[in-house]
């Protein structure tokens, strides 16, 4: 970016939350992968409610599974919901044994009226591409209700 012909915000001058459970939600393990999905998914709600909660958390959890064999610790999420164009996702990152971590996108969709899991992206290069397109004609904007959507001025 050049802060000549584009605006950049200057680093924030407001301090760290004290307290980071307000902006981010931990779901500790204490029953198999899909159980785990299945918690973190109905903490996150909707009017409209979930087309099949599990199903989906058995989908998700068994692409979390295959992706590395190591124990699921928790699985740790943004409070508030990205959406962008007809799709709301998910974002945060799974805490394995070992202390390892890696990041968790889980893209939910609205196709017949209810909600339903669209994909589970795992890597860094597969979390990047939702949100690549934020350059300087982009942006991330809260919504109200603990959520964020995003904007193109293309």
């Amino acid at each position: 970016m050049d802060p000549a012909i584009e605006f950049v915000h200057p680093a924030a001058t407001e301090p760290l939350p004290a307290r980071f459970d307000t902006v981010t939600r931990a779901c500790p393990r204490r029953q198999d992968t899909a159980g785990l999905v299945a918690r973190l998914l109905d903490h996150h709600r909707f009017a409209c409610g979930y087309e099949d909660l599990g199903r989906d958390a058995t989908r998700i959890a068994r692409e979390l599974d295959a992706a590395d064999p190591s124990r699921i610790q928790a699985l740790e999420t943004a409070r508030p919901l990205f959406f962008r164009n007809k799709g709301a996702y998910l974002v945060g990152r799974v805490l394995r044994a070992g202390g390892r971590a890696h990041p968790v996108v889980i893209a939910l969709a609205n196709p017949r009226g209810r909600v339903a899991a669209d994909a589970v992206l795992l890597t860094e290069d597969e979390a990047s591409v939702v949100f690549s397109f934020t350059g300087p004609t982009s942006s991330w904007t809260p919504t109200g209700r603990g959520s964020w959507s995003a904007s193109s001025t293309r």
